[in-house]
């Protein structure tokens, strides 16, 4: 199935099929990434990034630059990963896409998480979680909320004071974790 996604990327590409164009190289750098090829997943996002900077599709270009910063991230390259992630992140907040800055913001604070930088990752958490609730985004609020519970229960005792702080300000209701 790959040459055939290759040949009608080709011509895709030969006959200015933009639409078609995007949605196979994504295909393959998905395809790609989960086969933990990440040199060829990279690759193919950045051409996809490339492809939508060109044509002045700010959210596609930010999703392409948001993938790019997992599959750095996903290699522990956590420096390169928040690069990619601030990347995205400073597009859709120009664009004012208050859902995919979520979306980032909530990757950047798993990798301040996976960094021991609990604060940190509390701060995005919270952030993503009053956004999804602003947005009716029950599910993704879950999500934050979930990881939001790993970076306390993960806390010094100082940190945990200072996240539940965080929380209280947030106006988010009871912690969905026990003191």
């Amino acid at each position: 199935h790959e040459a055939n996604f290759h040949t009608a990327l080709r011509e895709s590409e030969r006959l200015s099929m933009d639409g078609d164009y995007a949605a196979l190289v994504q295909s393959l750098a998905i395809y790609a990434q989960k086969r933990r090829e990440f040199i060829s997943a990279r690759h193919y996002f950045e051409r996809l990034a490339e492809h939508h900077k060109v044509r002045s599709n700010a959210e596609g270009e930010a999703a392409a630059y948001h993938q790019l910063g997992m599959i750095a991230q996903e290699q522990r390259d956590f420096k390169r990963a928040e690069q990619w992630y601030l990347k995205s992140l400073a597009i859709s907040e120009k664009h004012s896409d208050e859902h995919g800055t979520a979306m980032t913001q909530g990757q950047l604070g798993l990798l301040a998480f996976a960094q021991g930088q609990v604060l940190e990752a509390g701060r995005y958490f919270v952030e993503v979680i009053t956004v999804f609730l602003r947005h009716n985004d029950p599910p993704s609020a879950q999500i934050g909320a979930r990881n939001f519970v790993d970076a306390y229960q993960s806390a010094l005792p100082g940190e945990k004071a200072e996240l539940k702080k965080l929380w209280e300000e947030a106006g988010l209701g009871p912690m969905p974790v026990g003191e």
